[in-house]
């Protein structure tokens, strides 16, 4: 009886750490960073590469793995040459004749969401254009911050998104 409790308690615990783990989006062009996480365990990266164009870095709590995006695409494309021609898929519909993406469950679906950083630097090329939007990125900044219109040429973007799957859930179940 103990060791079922035992299983049964470091499984409750297991879950209650994937549900509770951050899943998070990262963006940050000056650094040339894109990154997805789901807490510690996985990260997923993008690489820009002068000689591939672009790298995927995998990275499974020890394991990690690269692969190039021009390799994958052409290895589709390979197997899209040998494959059948797909027949039409049937739609699905739900019994209730309601959508299972409400804009009500979609609106709580985003309120979920945390912005943790958020800073956008951005010059349009034009005076005349800058001056205009000026008055609209000083109010903006004003009251979220992050936002900066310059004269100077740079243009960056740096943004962290967090989620947690027990908000997604409670947020995809609440009616």
């Amino acid at each position: 009886m103990t060791a079922f409790l035992i299983i049964l308690g470091t499984l409750l615990g297991i879950i209650a750490l994937l549900l509770w783990l951050p899943i998070g989006l990262q963006i940050n062009t000056r650094r040339s960073l894109y990154c997805v996480h789901y807490g510690p365990l996985i990260q997923a990266r993008l690489i820009p590469d002068p000689e591939e164009l672009l790298l995927i870095q995998l990275k499974v709590l020890f394991w990690k793995r690269k692969w190039s995006v021009l390799e994958a695409r052409t290895k589709q494309e390979a197997a899209k040459k040998l494959e059948k021609p797909e027949t039409k898929k049937k739609t699905r519909f739900s019994p209730s004749g309601k959508s299972s993406f409400s804009p009500s469950k979609i609106r709580r679906l985003l309120r979920t969401f945390r912005i943790r950083e958020f800073h956008w630097e951005l010059d349009t090329g034009s005076p005349v254009l800058n001056a205009k939007l000026y008055p609209v990125f000083y109010f903006s900044g004003y009251r979220w911050g992050g936002t900066d219109l310059n004269f100077e040429g740079r243009n960056s973007l740096a943004l962290r998104v967090e989620n947690r799957p027990i908000r997604i859930l409670t947020a995809w179940i609440h009616p």
